[in-house]
């Protein structure tokens, strides 16, 4: 009889496990039915079989987040009701959890809102351009999203209703700035074009390579090159805008000095840059206005007015202005306080939208303009709705707009200290704060590391060190950014330059992060530069004497990321060989000589580290994934002999996963100086594209 029981209790052990891979199967196909095929009610009904069948709490938690996603995509009240279910039964899927509370804060009708509504339309990989913003646009009719896709640096639309992504274009070469791809695409006013900036192939700052002003029709047939000379670099020229007729294209760019135009610029001298229509057809420049820093800007119906944000002088607030771009006359719409931005014309109507900070936290608001001046007081549409990015306003006044989030944590794997590669499973090496660490950097003992976290939201970055006993030093003081993992030096004293500590030091120039590297001492800066006539300098600074000496000049196209090792004899940067095309990276002798470039392709622009020995470089770089499924970040070491890179075994889903919904990168790793483990951080970012309906009601 015990028998019996026994081997029955293990029959409906093997039914139950049985229906639970079951289970996780029918969830990742719900996932793809939703994000990859489109079909949101399909999706529905998987969703509800794992709600229903599922013993896996995780996983029926993720079921109701995806089912209340699909019912906000189709516009239904039913995704209230599972997001309130996950909160209320399955707290303790705290991730989960944490997000369905954000839906439901986002689809609550706002005070002095009244009828609008937020809806959630899609998150998922063709919504961001590159994972740091939503740079795309919405067509007039509210159907398309027109964007840069992300991997291949092709112009692409996403159907709204369907989830369908069609290609519009085919020539670029990659995604990234050296990389032939689209920029800035704006859908004329009738939907049926798309004007973008073209970026060719090679480096943002070679004369050879100039920007191009491209059209082409919404289905993807009739693209076409303007004859117009807009300069040698992205990000400017940008495509702002169409005038009302559809003959010209509102950019921000070069302007000539001595253009009779109006100065939006602070400063006496007037900037080489600003606002002006093109001409589609001949080519021509039309100088609108100077300004020495760009805002998103737009015409208003009529093309009458210049609308733009600006800094308000003598304040820290920014506030709404519109142009009249016959008279050159300036009116304020909104003068504060707090920062007013990124104004949206709704199509046929006297009313701009904006976001503002004036009551404290981000709010989506509106304001009438009529006759030249702001017709009333600015009206709260929607508060607390995030830091969301515009994408464009449709006739019918729907808004619509992005939002970004972001997590990192940082990770711990054993390696081998000759191979170095990852010995087991990488775990959390930080769990406070969860999902705002980044960056992580051994000390030279080894017996302690820095890394840098977001853990006051809206102060700032803090640098952290943890000590190996788990006890943590945090900087008093906070900062806004950081560009490479924090700096040791002088035995295990942190010099990070970032927060301009060193570069205080520096009295006799100002580079940015990215073209400054320290030596293990702290005695000397490596500095990257750009000459005046486009020639590359790299020269070493000693801090005590400002002494310079140069240690390259050439031809060469300006080189990023100075690093050096720990044993002091050599110098590592990223970018090309004077005459290359290929960007990989190059050491430079410490005292002065010729670069020499590593065998290092797909390289990420998160950068590199040493490692003790001084022998290998370990670098994060973009690979393909053995199933095809689209890019991978990897982690691999290079040595200063040359070769192929060597695989650490460190692999996760980079750029943009359509199953994951996210970006995820990896930084630079650091080695501990005994080489048996190795730090590094993972970074997910997931967007998300909402619209804000009936902003017509008010």
């Amino acid at each position: 009889m015990k028998l019996r029981n026994l081997l029955l209790v293990l029959a409906a052990a093997a039914i139950l496990a049985g229906q639970t891979v079951d289970m996780g199967v029918t969830l990742e196909r719900a996932v793809r039915k939703e994000n990859v095929e489109g079909d949101l009610s399909g999706a529905i009904e998987l969703y509800k079989k794992v709600v229903a069948a599922s013993a896996n709490r995780a996983d029926i938690a993720k079921a109701l987040l995806g089912l209340g996603e699909c019912y906000e995509k189709q516009g239904s009240a039913e995704a209230q009701k599972a997001y309130e279910r996950l909160v209320k039964e399955f707290g303790d899927q705290a991730e989960a959890a944490r997000q369905a509370q954000a839906r439901l804060a986002a689809m609550g009708k706002t005070r002095g809102g009244e009828g609008v509504v937020a809806q959630l339309i899609a998150r998922d990989a063709y919504v961001d351009q590159r994972g740091t913003g939503l740079t795309g646009r919405v067509t007039p009719d509210g159907k398309l999203y027109v964007f840069v896709d992300p991997v291949s640096g092709n112009l692409a639309t996403r159907d709204l209703e369907s989830g369908a992504v069609k290609r519009l274009t085919n020539d670029a070469t990659g995604g990234k700035a050296h990389d032939a791809h689209a920029a800035n695409p704006i859908p004329s006013r009738d939907g049926r074009q798309v004007a973008f900036a073209w970026g060719s192939a090679g480096s943002l700052y070679a004369a050879d390579h100039p920007v191009a002003l491209r059209v082409i029709n919404i289905d993807g047939s009739g693209m076409r090159t303007t004859p117009a000379q807009l300069g040698r670099s992205l990000p400017t020229p940008l495509v702002l805008d169409w005038t009302p007729d559809g003959k010209s294209i509102l950019i921000a760019g070069p302007v000539p000095e001595s253009a009779p135009v109006f100065d939006l610029g602070t400063a006496q001298r007037p900037p080489a840059y600003g606002y002006a229509t093109v001409d589609l057809k001949t080519g021509e420049v039309h100088a609108i206005a100077r300004s020495r820093v760009f805002s998103d800007a737009g015409l208003s119906p009529d093309g009458r007015w210049l609308v733009y944000s600006r800094g308000i002088r003598d304040t820290s607030s920014f506030g709404i202005f519109a142009l009249d771009i016959h008279s050159l006359r300036e009116t304020a719409i909104v003068d504060g306080p707090g920062r007013n931005r990124d104004a949206m014309w709704v199509p046929g109507a006297d009313r701009p939208v904006f976001r503002s900070d004036r009551k404290g936290n981000n709010g989506i608001w509106m304001v009438r303009f009529k006759d030249g001046a702001a017709a009333g007081d600015p009206i709260l549409i929607k508060q607390d709705a995030g830091d969301y990015t515009p994408l464009g306003v449709s006739r019918d006044g729907s808004l619509f707009y992005g939002l970004s989030h972001e997590s990192s944590d940082i990770y711990s794997v054993a390696v081998d200290p000759v191979t170095l590669r990852a010995q087991g499973t990488p775990v959390v090496a930080v769990t406070s704060y969860p999902g705002r660490n980044m960056w992580p950097s051994w000390s030279p003992s080894g017996d302690a590391f820095a890394y840098y976290s977001d853990r006051e939201a809206g102060v700032g970055h803090r640098l952290v060190i943890r000590h190996t006993d788990g006890k943590e030093t945090v900087a008093s003081a906070a900062f806004p950014a950081f560009a490479f993992p924090p700096n040791w030096c002088g035995g295990d004293q942190l010099f990070d330059f970032t927060t301009g500590e060193v570069r205080r030091m520096l009295r006799n120039t100002t580079p940015l992060p990215s073209q400054l590297g320290i030596s293990p001492a702290c005695g000397s800066a490596y500095i990257s530069a750009q000459t005046d006539n486009l020639g590359r300098r790299i020269y070493r600074y000693e801090i005590a004497t400002d002494k310079e000496t140069d240690l390259l000049l050439d031809r060469g196209e300006l080189a990023t990321m100075p690093l050096v090792p720990p044993d002091g004899k050599w110098l590592a940067l990223w970018g090309r060989l004077e005459g290359s095309t290929k960007t990989t990276v190059m050491l430079l002798p410490a005292q002065g000589g010729s670069l020499r470039a590593l065998d290092v392709d797909g390289l990420n622009d998160y950068g590199y580290s040493w490692t003790p020995d001084s022998k290998r470089l370990l670098v994060s770089r973009r690979v393909e994934s053995a199933g095809g499924k689209g890019p991978e970040d990897e982690l691999f070491w290079v040595s200063v002999e040359g070769g192929a890179p060597q695989p650490i075994g460190i692999r996760m889903p980079g750029g943009f996963s359509t199953l994951s919904a996210s970006r995820v990168g990896l930084s630079p790793p650091s080695l501990n100086p005994d080489g048996k483990r190795l730090l590094y951080s993972a970074t997910e970012t997931s967007n998300e594209l909402w619209v804000l309906r009936n902003l017509a009601l008010k």
